[in-house]
């Protein structure tokens, strides 16, 4: 929705899935639901996975003022991520030698649980008019989180590239 020449508002929903990779002490994990057997001492390595979200951003844009057909733009807001599924790989040392590995996959659809989370986000982007009504933008951006996700304590910021064509209806014009 455009508020002015210069400022507008944009929303949407994104599908995504995100891949990390976490030390064991930046994740926590429930021992139950990996079947671990009990040992004198067990230590999380590390954890690798990804999970799927589905995003809906809310953002405000300010163009910046341009005489031919490339423009430059900037973006703020913030997006209410919902994790659809994850997917992590866990590697143990227990008793100081014993490596043991454990998969666990979880699909969200309780209301009570910390699947939902919120990201403040920001970019920075150039837009070339391909003609009178279409254009095409790249668009950097970088997400940085402000609640946690999951039980597991992670925390996302990412980063990235949007790539998009983008097509203006026609003005009436006045007679």
């Amino acid at each position: 929705y455009r508020i002015s020449p210069k400022i507008e508002i944009r929303s949407g929903i994104l599908f995504s899935k995100k891949f990390f990779t976490a030390s064991g002490k930046d994740i926590s994990f429930d021992s139950a639901k990996l079947n671990l057997p009990s040992y004198t001492s067990i230590n999380l390595e590390d954890a690798t996975g990804y999970c799927r979200f589905l995003e809906i951003p809310v953002m405000l844009y300010y163009n910046f003022p341009s005489k031919n057909r490339t423009s430059f733009y900037t973006a703020a807001g913030f997006s209410i991520n919902k994790m659809r599924m994850e997917n992590v790989h866990y590697k143990f040392v227990a008793d100081g030698s014993t490596v043991i590995e454990r998969t666990h996959s979880s699909a969200y659809h309780n209301s009570n649980d910390f699947s939902t989370s919120i990201t403040s986000n920001f970019s920075v982007g150039i837009k070339q008019q391909i003609n009178k009504n279409w254009n095409i933008s790249f668009e950097p951006y970088l997400r940085l989180p402000l609640t946690r996700f999951n039980n597991n304590n992670l925390r996302f910021s990412s980063f990235g590239t949007m790539l998009s064509l983008t097509y203006s209806l026609p003005t009436k014009r006045k007679k």
